[in-house]
């Protein structure tokens, strides 16, 4: 592969700035024509004379927030319960559903939308370990019905959205319980993973279970 050098090169991008400005369109056409040198060094490493550049550049203009802190996942926690905490844009297309609830229901609010994963009844022999447990991340998409279905018990109702992927979080609930050395990793056969959007009084811990 070629080696750029680097001292053409700004020459090449100082003329091609100097003669943009000229035509009036500087602001736009330096931000786009430095972010693309700023790549092309980065990319470039191993010319003669100059300590190969690894680290990944920043661009022109403001600086964004890194990756990680602006793009949310699925991702698991334990809370007494071990649950999945939806990502945002899941939660945004659950929200216009609680429009379609009737009086009765009182929604939940979505900061509390999660798909509980096991019941804490079955984890409190793991609390202790638990609370400081790294959990393998979520690497399946959450897959959720269009439609809102309504769970009773005695003294509850609840309205809810099924998890269509059922599979997915049963094995990876069978890994956690194998990883915490459970003699039983299928300890809820009935569940059906869900996320309740409402109950009777808005208290995400009143939801059917």
């Amino acid at each position: 592969m070629k080696k750029i050098n680097k001292n053409k090169l700004k020459e090449v991008v100082h003329k091609a700035l100097s003669e943009a400005a000229a035509e009036g369109k500087f602001q736009k056409y330096a931000k786009g024509t430095v972010n693309s040198m700023i790549k092309l060094i980065s990319t470039a490493g191993g010319n003669k004379n100059t300590t190969p550049y690894t680290s990944k550049p920043a661009k022109a203009g403001k600086s964004g927030p890194p990756i990680q802190e602006s793009v949310k996942k699925n991702s698991v926690s334990f809370s007494g319960i071990l649950k999945i905490d939806l990502d945002p844009k899941l939660i945004s297309e659950l929200e216009p559903l609680q429009g379609m609830l009737p009086e009765e229901a009182k929604r939940i609010s979505p900061d509390h939308f999660h798909i509980t994963l096991i019941h804490q009844d079955v984890l409190s022999q793991f609390r202790k370990r638990l609370k400081s447990m790294t959990f393998p991340p979520i690497d399946f998409p959450i897959i959720l019905d269009s439609d809102v279905y309504e769970r009773t018990s005695p003294g509850k109702k609840s309205w809810a959205v099924k998890v269509v992927n059922q599979g997915d979080l049963r094995e990876y609930v069978k890994d956690i319980l194998e990883i915490l050395g459970s003699y039983n990793t299928d300890p809820e056969p009935e569940r059906r993973f869900h996320v309740s959007l409402a109950n009777l009084t808005g208290n995400p811990h009143d939801s059917v279970r």
